[in-house]
This record gives structure tokens, C-alpha cells and sequence, in this order.
């Protein structure tokens, strides 16, 4: 699936902003999102080279809504 020039990047926006925290190291790059800075991206070069993209995320549970658990149910 490939995005359009209309939402192209939106998915990753999405993303980061219903975390706390996002990391993103690339190359030989960290860029970090954080919930506390309004996800004011800042951008450090690291000391090694990663050779693709990782990303990491942190949330907060509390943030969560309730779920109701369901022990049984049928079809």
C-alpha cells in the first residue's frame, strides 16, 4: 500500500501523537517526539550506524480508556 500525495506522512503523525514518547533512529540519526514538548521533533546524531529504521514508542496506560473483559461468549 502506498500513500498519496494527499496524506503522504499523516500514518506516522497519527502515530506519534497518541504516544508519550517516539524514537526513531535511522541511519545515523535519533529523532525524539515527546508528548511534553507539543512532539516538537529533535533530531541527534548518534555514534553508530543502523542500517534501516526502528522505532519505538512509549505509552502511557492511563491514557487508555476502561475495556470491559469478557470471560466467555458465543458466536
Amino acid at each position: 500500500v502506498r500513500s498519496t500525495e494527499r496524506n503522504m506522512g499523516y500514518g506516522m503523525d497519527n502515530m506519534v501523537k497518541s504516544t508519550c514518547k517516539a524514537k526513531i533512529y535511522s541511519d545515523k540519526y535519533l529523532v525524539v517526539c515527546e508528548k511534553n514538548s507539543n512532539f516538537v521533533p529533535k533530531t541527534y546524531e548518534v555514534p553508530f550506524k543502523y542500517p534501516g529504521t526502528l522505532l519505538y514508542f512509549e505509552i502511557d496506560t492511563n491514557d487508555l480508556e476502561d475495556e470491559e473483559i469478557i470471560e466467555e461468549f458465543n458466536f
